[in-house]
């Protein structure tokens, strides 16, 4: 490289750095090489964005011009210039400006050699004042009838992807996108009317299943794992209210001689019967149930011993004064006991079993309270 082109390689280094620009073109002859050609100047930064040097290449000019810029397209003129209007690279060389770091403004070939005269140039700046606003109306109409309604759209879908159907206001214009736009918000309505109604059968059958799960199927009241799960519930509620609640157990009498003589269809009535005389004596919020075979549980809360007792005494009457009026006449042995704060669902059900096998020693038909000796009921 010789002296003029180290010059023009430091002046273009500069000239880029004060600049603050990346790259630059310079058209230059190299007369080491007998050829022009266009020289292409880059900074290197490091990862501080640090510039630390610069690098560079040259093209042919002629090969250059023939493939990239003559074109030879009819109505197409391929043309580049710097920042100031200086022209890098056209069809015709001797519009070019060469060198042109080192020339002073004023002394470079500009695009203005390309206007025959001022009503030229100014109507080429009309027309292209004209093209800006065409351009500007033009991205307009595509940003309020695509760009924008495609994006709503993208946003929609990713939403719904993620099973959120609250969707934002969706543009609908009168095009192919609007159509798009509302057949996506109609098949969302249809994706989300269909969740509900899923989770609406889920949440049904849900129940349906606590239900049967809960529920004795031939009585219609609590079953054992119902009974299990009140009866912890009241034994949490009493250790924290440091209060007591009743838990009577009674049985048919006699209820295997019925079975054997009358059929399992009517011994499956008196249960239900029973179940139904049950329900009539008790008050609205204790908790009766089907312990299994012919073996009935009422928890009851509030309860004290008084409550206790002519509670389940009433139990016993009203199964037998019911019973009496119908084909088969029922009674039932009644065992009971108050459950105190910090009793275990082991030692409840121990005393109310206790309870009841002293109520069916004492001739059956009778009321047995744990813990009351003398005052039970013969």
């Amino acid at each position: 490289m010789n002296l003029k082109n180290r010059i023009l390689s430091l002046a273009a280094s500069l000239q880029l750095i004060d600049e603050g620009r990346d790259f630059h073109l310079n058209v230059n002859p190299d007369s080491n090489l007998g050829a022009t050609k266009l020289w292409i100047d880059v900074l290197m930064r490091n990862k501080e964005n640090v510039i630390v040097g610069m690098v560079g290449t040259g093209l042919h000019l002629d090969d250059f011009l023939q493939d990239i810029v003559d074109t030879g397209q009819q109505g197409i003129t391929t043309l580049f210039v710097d920042l100031n209007g200086a022209i890098q690279l056209y069809r015709d060389r001797n519009y070019i400006d060469f060198a042109t770091i080192i020339k002073p403004e004023g002394q470079k070939n500009t695009i203005d050699l390309l206007f025959d005269g001022a009503d030229d140039k100014r109507q080429i700046l009309d027309m292209l004042a004209s093209l800006l606003i065409t351009l500007a109306a033009f991205h307009l109409v595509i940003q309020l009838r695509i760009l924008t309604p495609v994006l709503r759209l993208g946003v929609a879908v990713n939403q719904v992807s993620r099973g959120n159907f609250d969707l934002p206001p969706l543009a609908k214009p009168d095009n192919e996108i609007g159509l798009l736009a509302a057949d996506f918000e109609e098949m969302a309505r249809t994706l989300k009317h269909s969740r509900d109604e899923l989770e609406h059968k889920i949440a049904e059958r849900t129940e349906a299943l606590h239900s049967l799960a809960r529920v004795d199927s031939l009585t219609g009241l609590c079953n054992r794992r119902s009974l299990d799960e009140i009866l912890e519930v009241e034994i949490q509620r009493a250790s924290r209210q440091n209060s007591g609640f009743g838990v009577v157990w009674l049985d048919i009498d006699h209820f295997k001689a019925i079975n054997d003589s009358l059929g399992h269809q009517t011994g499956d009535e008196i249960l239900c019967q029973t179940a139904r005389w049950l329900q009539v004596c008790l008050r609205p919020y204790d908790q009766p149930g089907r312990w299994g075979g012919d073996e009935f549980m009422v928890v009851l809360s509030p309860c004290d011993h008084n409550i206790l007792r002519f509670l389940s005494e009433r139990l016993r009457q009203t199964v037998e004064r019911e019973s009496a009026n119908g084909d088969t006449p029922v009674t039932v042995s009644v065992g009971a006991c108050l459950c105190q704060p910090g009793d275990s669902a082991k030692i409840i059900l121990h005393k109310a079993d206790q309870a009841l096998y002293q109520a069916k020693a004492r001739g059956r038909n009778t009321v047995f309270i744990a813990n009351e000796g003398d005052q039970n009921l013969g």
